[in-house]
């Protein structure tokens, strides 16, 4: 059977065929229309945006990479070596201090010290628990500067070598945690005598810079020029072997050499303590030079404190820093003054009453004698206080006060010392009446103990003034000595006065008030003082008495002296208490000693009476030192009076 379609029909069949799935391409593509094609980006177009985005790209990579080599590679370079390399600093070694003959006084050894880089800290609670116990620091201090936010911090410095040794165990342990804990050698100042001359070498601050004293003075010189060590290390720490390695080498310190005589100076010191213990004293003080050269051969400051125990080596070199009312022995200046001018001359004679009226004070003598006519040595030797100040009278204020000036006092030595007292002599315009009468006799005048032994130098060297130094001079880091430069001599009296005031202060020790300061062998001059110590404008101190300063001041030998020294001690409350009966004893002590050490040939026998006899020292039963004369036993005191200090 045949079928036959009509065209109708295959319209219909073709209307009612499924759609095609999803998907599926049509048979045939229908044709894009021109305002259909800038929606689909052409290739061209699209390969033109892909070479614009890998230009930028190039051109930011090639910026990089110029900053990197040509704009700034240090500013990368320093980022890195922050990272991964370790810089610390070598301390330079300080200079040393030393004698004249080259002992040392003052060197500086190497420490170990215990730092860290927190950076690097990986159990900053373990490691403080491990370092505690060790170097003596609490856990929460530790931890704190293990966690800080730096690259260095100090957990404890200049350990003690027991202490190092410990640490260094500790670093030693693989298994410890201390990643970030690293040694480092530092030097530590050391005083091979201990505290001896501590007042004259000052002291250093932890970090080896001078604070006091002589290692102040010449911090310039004896600090050095520090150096570095630059090490690269890894993430954990450790040191790379073959990493960057670089050392730039400290330059050490420069020497200073003193004038100071170390045997001299430790002997003054025990000689000095040993008498403020014995004569109950606050303290005392001792300065030793050649007169000659102006050499300091020692200084000594010794205390007690509260005045009571053991004394003790100070830390204030109070010879140049402190100032006190010297009393009689300041007499000399008014002595050489009328001298030098013509007023008097050795043979001269004046009248010494027991008292003298100046202004509203009466001066008195230490001890009563009736009107009398005395030679000039006398004045001197017995020290009086109304005939040096009939001589004061004679020079006037005007010519007292420039005679003051003209040995050198009211103003600071040449020594240069920190923190050294100029002293006080008050202009002529704040002078009172009493001025003219306390003043010549070492009250209401205020010295340190080294200008009134430039005084007595100045004598001792025939008129001449030569400056006294503690300095002999210095060497660099190099090597180089570089010599102390010091100022001129000058000429303040002349020979023939110098000579005759030097007679005067012979007799004083002696047959004078100055017995007690005899060197066996040696002809020795020199003069006592008693001064009251001043308290708030007067002379009675808070417990209601006074309190005093016995000085004793002098040079041996006699005839080109050798040897210069000024003794005093502070407050002896045991009984004696002039300068003639606790300093003039320390004098004789330590000038035996310091002329042996420096081999001055003996040149006369001891000191005699005029009879001929010895004229000894001996122990009263109260424990006061005093004379045996012809005449039988007296006290030994100076002449000083005490009613005489008030103005």
């Amino acid at each position: 059977m045949t079928t036959t379609f009509h065209p109708l029909d295959r319209l219909i069949a073709l209307r009612d065929r499924p759609a095609p799935r999803a998907g599926r391409a049509p048979s045939a593509r229908r044709p894009v229309l021109p305002a259909q094609a800038g929606r689909v980006g052409s290739p061209k177009r699209r390969f033109a945006a892909l070479l614009v985005v890998f230009g930028l790209l190039f051109a930011y990579l090639t910026f990089k990479i110029a900053d990197l080599q040509v704009i700034s590679p240090e500013r990368y370079v320093a980022q890195a070596d922050d990272q991964s390399v370790r810089s610390q600093a070598i301390a330079a070694q300080r200079g040393r201090i030393l004698d004249r003959n080259g002992a040392e006084l003052a060197l500086s050894l190497p420490q170990r010290t215990l730092f860290t880089d927190p950076r690097f800290v990986t159990d900053p609670v373990a490691t403080a628990r491990a370092l505690a116990p060790i170097v003596g620091v609490d856990e929460a201090t530790l931890e704190s500067r293990l966690v800080a936010d730096n690259s260095f911090g100090y957990l404890s410095r200049l350990m003690p070598d027991d202490v190092a040794d410990r640490v260094a165990e500790l670093l030693a342990d693989p298994d410890a945690p201390m990643e970030g804990v690293y040694v480092l050698e530092e030097p530590k100042r050391f005083l091979p005598g201990g505290s001896m001359a501590r007042g004259i070498l000052g002291t250093t601050d932890v970090d080896n810079v001078g604070v006091g004293g002589l290692e102040l003075m010449f911090d310039d010189v004896l600090t050095g020029t520090p150096g570095r060590l630059e090490l690269e290390q890894g993430p954990g720490g450790r040191t790379i072997a073959t990493g960057h390695h670089a050392l730039t080498p400290a330059t050490p310190g420069g020497d200073v050499r003193l004038t100071i005589d170390q045997a001299i100076q430790f002997e003054a010191e025990r000689v000095l303590a040993d008498q403020v213990e014995e004569m109950d004293a606050a303290g005392g003080m001792a300065v030793l030079a050649v007169p000659s050269t102006g050499e300091v051969l020692a200084m000594a400051s010794v205390l007690r404190d509260g005045g009571e125990g053991e004394a003790y080596v100070s830390g204030n070199n109070a010879a140049l820093t402190t100032v006190y009312e010297p009393g009689s022995v300041m007499k000399v200046v008014t002595m050489a003054g009328v001298l030098e001018e013509g007023l008097v001359t050795p043979e001269s004679r004046i009248d010494v009453p027991d008292a003298l009226q100046v202004s509203n004070h009466l001066f008195t003598e230490y001890k009563p004698h009736g009107l009398g006519s005395w030679p000039l040595g006398e004045i001197i030797s017995n020290s009086s206080n109304t005939g040096t100040i009939k001589l004061a009278q004679m020079l006037g204020e005007e010519g007292l006060h420039r005679w003051f000036r003209d040995f050198g006092l009211g103003e600071r030595t040449a020594i240069g010392f920190p923190n050294e007292a100029a002293g006080v002599v008050l202009d002529l315009e704040d002078w009172s009446g009493t001025s003219i009468g306390s003043m010549p006799i070492g009250q209401g005048i205020s010295v340190t103990p080294v200008q009134m032994l430039s005084v007595y130098n100045t004598i001792a060297n025939g008129g001449v003034h030569v400056p006294l130094h503690l300095i002999d001079g210095t060497t660099d880091g190099a090597g180089v000595v570089h010599r102390r430069t010091l100022e001129e001599p000058r000429r303040v009296i002349s020979p023939t006065t110098a000579a005759a005031v030097t007679t005067m202060l012979a007799a004083t020790v002696a047959d004078g008030t100055g017995v007690q300061a005899q060197v066996p062998g040696y002809p020795a001059g020199g003069k006592t003082g008693t001064a009251i110590k001043p308290y708030n404008g007067g002379y009675t101190g808070p417990d209601g008495i006074r309190h005093y300063m016995g000085t004793f001041v002098g040079f041996v030998p006699t005839t080109d002296p050798a040897l210069s020294m000024i003794v005093i001690i502070d407050d002896p409350r045991a009984g004696a208490y002039t300068g003639g009966a606790v300093s003039a004893p320390v004098f004789s002590e330590l000038a035996q000693f310091a002329l042996r050490r420096l081999a001055v040939p003996a040149v006369a026998a001891p000191a005699t009476a005029p009879d001929g006899a010895a004229e000894p020292v001996v122990a009263s039963a109260s424990g006061a030192k005093v004379r045996a004369t012809p005449a039988g036993i007296e006290p030994e005191a100076d002449a000083d009076s005490a009613a005489a200090a008030v103005h």
